[in-house]
């Protein structure tokens, strides 16, 4: 029987790829704050009614993550790989991005190289 190997590179991808959204975005969010980051991201609670985050006016689809450094703001939507965007997070995104200087991201793991550009750059 052949063995197939992988080099380290191919194992950390392989791994990235199979990351669920959750997971990725924790990913994310810690290598931010390593960078320095200032990190906002508003998780739902349960409730009698089911799922809720607390807010107001026309929030849903707002943004995962928005991540201010130097002047600079990165808003980012986090997707699993195979993850959609919905009208209302692409609404949000529109918006967004009319600021002017904002980054404003649809980051997935196969985008991690990207991520740390972003990330380390800015």
């Amino acid at each position: 029987m052949k063995t197939q190997t992988m080099t380290v590179e191919e194992f950390r991808r392989a791994e990235l790829l199979a990351m669920s959204e959750d997971q990725f975005q924790r990913k994310v969010i810690a290598r931010s704050i390593e960078l320095g980051w200032e990190v906002a991201h508003f998780r739902a609670s349960r409730t009698a009614h089911g799922w809720r985050t607390a807010c107001q006016g026309t929030a849903k689809g707002f943004p995962d993550l928005i991540l201010l450094r130097h002047g600079i703001q990165v808003i980012a939507e986090i997707k699993a790989e195979g993850g959609k965007i919905t009208p209302e997070q692409r609404r949000w995104l529109g918006a967004f991005s009319k600021v002017p200087g904002a980054i404003v991201c649809v980051w997935r793991p196969s985008d991690w190289q990207h991520i740390e550009e972003v990330l380390t750059d800015a």
